[in-house]
């Protein structure tokens, strides 16, 4: 899917129903109105709501048109039954992306 540059894919505060997988493109990672990272190309955004159920605690916005493959929470859980090593790859991720937000969760 050909996302917009401007558009946001994820709102902080809301609720996850879908992941994007970055194919193509920059968006801006957003954490209370600070930029706090930049994602691209094989990057993952918005799994860590996903998978918790709980709201996101990031917005990300295109900086550029975007090619990106959308995963619902089912084709999410059937793509890590599929590729097993993808389910490590993201919790090295999301423990990276956790650390950035709050550096002394992990103490």
């Amino acid at each position: 899917m050909v996302i917009p540059s401007g558009t946001t894919l994820i709102r902080q505060g809301e609720i996850g129903v879908e992941l994007y997988i970055l194919i193509d493109g920059t968006a801006s990672v957003i954490h209370d109105g600070k930029q706090i990272a930049s994602v691209t190309s094989g990057d993952v955004v918005g799994e860590m709501s996903v998978i918790s159920g709980q709201p996101r605690n990031v917005t990300v916005l295109a900086e550029t048109d975007l090619h990106a493959l959308i995963l619902s929470r089912a084709g999410f859980d059937q793509l890590l039954d599929d590729i097993p090593g993808l389910a490590k790859h993201l919790l090295y991720e999301v423990t990276a992306r956790l650390l950035a937000i709050s550096p002394g969760v992990a103490q």
